[in-house]
């Protein structure tokens, strides 16, 4: 049997929105005919949120028989279950990490993860009680929320909204 956890929707939403309301902005400004240094400011940005956006998509864990698997835009990992060494985690101003490592080899994960509490509980209960650090069992107790890394593009979305409400009505 086994599990696939993917990048949570409420990092992709705010995200996805991002990129909308940029694509809406940049086509707005070139219709317009808005000043090129402008033009290229949105652009310039529109390209890392679309990228961060397509890695989001990419990214998951996939927990199975023999191990767990990594996948990322340019980097796969894989962890048997026999090679794992430690399972750490640490919760800072609401983001929470767990770090999987193997030997000289290891992998971050972060709580942007769908059921990021699965995903921790599930690597818990495969691995022996020795592996897990008690800063790992004391985050399965805790239900840390996603809206702390997501902020950010909350407040994006809504400064895009406010600008693009003037351009369409000033």
């Amino acid at each position: 049997m086994s599990a696939c956890y993917r990048i949570g929707w409420k990092t992709l939403l705010p995200l996805g929105l991002l990129l909308v309301l940029l694509l809406g902005l940049l086509i707005l400004s070139v219709i317009r005919g808005e000043a090129v240094l402008k033009i290229l400011l949105v652009a310039g940005i529109l390209l890392p949120v679309l990228l961060v956006l397509l890695a989001s998509l990419r990214r998951r864990v996939v927990l199975d028989e023999e191990g767990v698997r990594v996948v990322r835009v340019f980097d796969e990992k894989y962890f048997r279950w026999d090679e794992l060494t430690s399972l750490e985690a640490v919760a800072v101003r609401g983001r929470a990490f767990v770090t999987l490592c193997a030997g000289e080899d290891f992998a971050i994960l972060s709580n942007s993860y769908g059921d990021f509490t699965g995903l921790v509980r599930a690597l818990a209960d495969r691995l022996p009680e020795s592996v897990v650090s008690p800063e790992a069992k004391r985050l399965l107790e805790r239900q840390d929320s996603v809206m702390a890394g997501v902020f950010p593009l909350w407040f994006g979305v809504v400064a895009l909204l406010y600008i693009l409400w003037h351009m369409l009505l000033g």
